[in-house]
């Protein structure tokens, strides 16, 4: 019983940007959730507080994700659901690794656009994740505004991109040596 007991206390420990993905709202990706709770958004009140305005200068969220994200979060139902989960003692906070993360002023990713491509050694988020923490903003395509390209094996179409476009490629290891510096 003490087991179960623990069990359901952690997952009242959801957080905000795992609540808004579990909510499955309409246009709003993980990345989405993800650029929420790093822009500044504490919970999930602050967030129903936003005006379309105010949503619109989280990075890459344009007017129609943000109106559809007001829509969701001003439906009696929704609010009624918050409610019920916060009665509850659910946590629809921001949690701290969902907060952003301080780089080093030194770090050679700091502020530079990323994208990762291809088969690596790790998982691809969990590569991400460690560049992020190095100061690295992740997309998901390739453009002019790319910084580099991490390219493991079978690099594809990013790859080719990213040559066109002049953007340094990287592999996994010279990454990994740039975050060790």
């Amino acid at each position: 019983m003490g087991n179960l007991l623990a069990a359901i206390d952690r997952s009242k420990a959801v957080g905000l940007r795992r609540a808004l993905v579990g909510w499955s709202i309409p246009l709003t990706s993980e990345g989405t959730a993800k650029r929420i709770c790093r822009h500044g958004y504490d919970s999930i009140e602050q967030l129903q507080a936003a005006s379309v305005e105010e949503l619109c200068e989280v990075e890459d969220i344009g007017p129609v994700v943000a109106q559809a994200l007001r829509e969701f979060l001003d439906q009696p139902a929704t609010k009624a659901e918050i409610q019920a989960l916060r009665e509850l003692g659910v946590s629809l906070d921001v949690r701290d690794e969902d907060r952003p993360a301080e780089p080093r002023a030194d770090s050679p990713f700091a502020g530079k656009m990323v994208v990762i491509t291809g088969t690596l050694s790790v998982d691809r988020k969990d590569f991400q994740a460690l560049l992020e923490t190095a100061g690295a903003k992740a997309s998901s395509s390739v453009s002019a505004r790319t910084d580099y390209l991490i390219a493991g094996e079978s690099a594809g179409s990013k790859m080719t991109k990213a040559q066109s476009l002049g953007v340094p490629v990287l592999t996994e290891e010279q990454a990994r040596a740039m975050l060790a510096q």
